[in-house]
């Protein structure tokens, strides 16, 4: 029972407050006490700002950080942000962002994309998944670095082709490659994957000491690991 209390505000969840009572407690769970003369608020709820973003036909926006680079476009805006909700709370509604209004907006080239027209800049906004697009984009069909490690001793040279490229390593003294050590293909930079390759490993007089070859086929796509005996080629650095 709270008497002679000064009204005090609603508490919210994070609040500290202080509560001054008789002492005595009626129930221990769930918690009752008795003779409450004042609930006094020590310390509110902290509170963080959120990524800013925004919602367009209700769907979530968020700042990617990024520039947009298109260069030609429709004078015309398609909608134009008109409320706003404070910095540490998403937006609920159309047109709604969480730190301000009166940026103008088009829909982006990229599906899952808007972009805001702010401070005489476009900026990229995404919904979550486009967003994770952006920020770490996939490396799968990037071109590798490929590295084959000499698996013999008396090692002079290393010759490869490939469907639309040929060449070659060897040492710039002449000197012979050693067993265990690793070398760049530089040859095979460009190429997602061994497909086509033939490679050969020449002695110091020309002799073939080892030789492997990857058949240009669509079943070897995305064959990027091979290992020979003693040798191998990888893409792994």
């Amino acid at each position: 029972m709270q008497r002679n209390a000064h009204p005090s505000p609603e508490p919210e969840i994070g609040n500290v407050i202080e509560i001054e009572y008789s002492g005595e407690i009626l129930e221990s769970y769930p918690a009752q006490i008795a003779d409450v003369y004042g609930i006094k608020l020590i310390r509110e709820a902290e509170t963080w700002d959120l990524i800013p973003m925004v919602m367009v036909n209700g769907t979530l926006y968020l700042d990617t950080g990024h520039e947009s680079t298109i260069e030609a476009r429709c004078g015309v805006m398609d909608g134009e942000i008109t409320s706003q909700v404070d910095g540490s709370k998403q937006p609920t509604v159309d047109d709604q962002s969480n730190f301000g209004t009166g940026y103008g907006y088009q829909y982006g080239a990229t599906e899952g994309t808007i972009e805001l027209f702010m401070n005489g800049k476009w900026w990229i906004f995404a919904t979550e998944e486009a967003r994770q697009a952006i920020l770490f984009p996939s490396t799968e069909n990037e071109p590798s670095k490929f590295y084959l490690t000499i698996g013999s001793e008396g090692v002079k040279s290393i010759k490869l082709s490939m469907p639309n490229s040929s060449g070659g390593f060897e040492n710039a003294d002449g000197s012979l490659l050693k067993k265990g050590e690793r070398i760049w293909l530089e040859n095979l930079d460009g190429y997602t994957d061994l497909r086509g390759l033939t490679i050969t490993a020449l002695g110091e007089n020309g002799e073939i000491i080892w030789t492997a070859s990857i058949p240009d086929e669509e079943e070897n796509k995305g064959f990027t690991h091979l290992v020979n005996d003693d040798w191998e080629i990888t893409n792994i650095e």
